[in-house]
């Protein structure tokens, strides 16, 4: 370690900079290049590409299991046609024993993942979740319903109506790592810089400085980066970092939360009753709510590899306790909660499976935020509001990838937002009903550039009618903050209130 600062790179200028070489980072630019953009460069920190999409492979290249992202939905149109285009090879995932359900796991006992009763929704609203509808009725018919869905916590969400990603699942054929290799490689040289962290990115009178770490080898160089347009295709969490971000990007990167993710593989010895393959008539796509496990998934690519455990939320973090006592305690649990299923007489072909090793990995997606709904927005508009947050006090910044999209927990929302970003960078404006130029009114609040319409909230503001009431038609920048001291909950609610931007 030393105190001295690394050395300085002089200072370059790109008309279009991406922090971020995951999906989102690597599809943006290339529909920009596509588009005639000439003047592209994509920053990834880390030394390869891809994000959350990964595959972990054998010695021979082969995969054997995706590390977080493992399927593409049959209603996500983007990565279909993208499988198309870049040659990608999907294969259909069917579970027999789920009749018309082929590759979605459904409810154990069958049926018991019922809607709760219908209640009536009021103007400008947004509808109860599922878990708030069944906790109306009964809080232990919500947990229940909860654990049966497989995805713990999934049903504390706010869901419209037709959301849907389609019954029927696809496996890349040589791994989901296949979709950010690809697009990487019909990428011009030079626009690609791995190793390349953003520390900051700061607004200046004529674009945006950017300060990047460049690893080398055995040392670290600081660049400094001028850009006109910034894309930032980063999860919200490293965006707060960013000077940028007290700069009305706060909001949106408060309406979102992390929901944590596991998947725990089982490696076994060789035997024909390992569930290792998703394209038979055995597939196996159960939901056990009653385990630690969550649900038993088939594996994709062979090699007695199966998931022998997928948990989210407050099941996952268990997982993590374990993981950190140590792999032989993951591995002696799995083994123990299997047998416990299989004396229970469900998937007893798992009785003879010996299991080897196992290898845990534990990720996350992303939710909106109740209050970013809270005057009705669908998740498609927050989605378009987010990729151009703040034209007034940020101009050409633009924010893309799954937490911000209206497809939260699927590659797609990546390619989603990287489309719209594209089509606003290309039009010079947002699309958004709700981050267009406007003019600040009686029956409104501005803040940090966003202009927000408090008409229909003085009654609901959690802090009574006074804030709002005394304070319409101001610049509430200085006193929001100093009062709810950067609480999550507050910020989001400004998201779902902004009506546009401050012309």
């Amino acid at each position: 370690m030393t105190d001295q600062p690394p050395p300085t790179a002089p200072m370059k200028h790109h008309d279009i900079v991406i922090i971020g070489g995951g999906t989102a980072g690597l599809y943006a630019a290339l529909r920009l290049i596509e588009a005639g953009k000439k003047d592209v460069a994509l920053f990834e920190g880390r030394g390869g590409l891809g994000g959350r999409v990964q595959t972990t492979r054998n010695k021979e290249g082969e995969p054997l299991f995706n590390d977080f992202a493992w399927r593409v939905g049959e209603g996500n149109e983007r990565m279909l046609a993208l499988a198309k285009e870049l040659d990608i090879e999907l294969r259909a995932q069917h579970t027999v024993d789920k009749g018309s359900s082929k590759g979605s796991h459904s409810c154990t006992p069958k049926g018991s993942c019922d809607d709760p009763p219908a209640r009536p929704v009021p103007d400008g609203r947004a509808p109860l979740s599922t878990f708030a509808g069944h906790s109306l009725v009964s809080t232990a018919r919500a947990d229940q319903v909860d654990r049966e869905s497989g995805y713990a916590g999934r049903t504390a969400q706010i869901a419209f109506p037709d959301e849907t990603h389609g019954d029927l699942n696809y496996a890349v054929v040589n791994g989901m790592d296949e979709y950010p290799n690809k697009i990487a490689a019909k990428l011009p040289d030079g626009v690609v810089h791995t190793g390349h962290r953003c520390k900051d990115v700061v607004k200046t009178d004529d674009g945006y400085l950017l300060t990047i770490i460049i690893r080398g080898e055995g040392k670290f160089t600081t660049a400094m980066m001028h850009a006109t347009t910034v894309i930032l295709a980063t999860p919200p969490v490293s965006i707060r970092q960013f000077s940028v971000a007290k700069m009305g990007l706060n909001p949106v990167l408060f309406a979102v939360h992390q929901r944590r993710l596991g998947h725990a593989y089982a490696k076994c010895a060789p035997d024909p009753a390992v569930p290792d393959s998703s394209v038979d008539d055995h597939r196996i796509y159960k939901s056990v709510p009653d385990s630690i496990l969550q649900q038993i998934v088939s594996g994709d690519y062979g090699n007695s590899i199966f998931q022998a455990a997928y948990a989210c939320d407050r099941f996952e973090r268990v997982w993590r306790e374990l993981q950190y006592q140590g792999p032989d305690v993951v591995k002696a649990e799995i083994e123990s909660q299997l047998a416990k299923i299989v004396e229970g007489g469900l998937l007893p072909q798992l009785g003879s499976v010996k299991i080897e090793e196992v290898h845990l990995r534990i990720g996350w997606v992303h939710r909106w935020h109740i209050e970013a709904h809270v005057a009705g927005k669908t998740k498609h508009q927050l989605s378009l509001q987010a990729v151009y947050p703040n034209s007034s006090a940020l101009p050409n910044l633009h924010i893309i990838g799954e937490a911000f999209s209206a497809h939260q927990g699927w590659t797609e929302g990546a390619l989603q937002t990287a489309e719209d970003c594209v089509q606003m960078i290309l039009e010079g404006q947002s699309t958004s009903e709700f981050a267009k130029p406007m003019a600040a009114g009686e029956k409104t609040m501005t803040y940090n550039g966003l202009v927000m319409d408090t008409s229909q909230w003085e009654k609901r503001h959690p802090g009574g009618i006074g804030p709002i009431k005394y304070h319409q038609g101001e610049d509430v920048s200085e006193l929001f903050d100093n009062f709810h001291a950067g609480w999550p909950a507050p910020l989001a609610t400004l998201f779902g209130l902004q009506a546009g931007t401050k012309e």
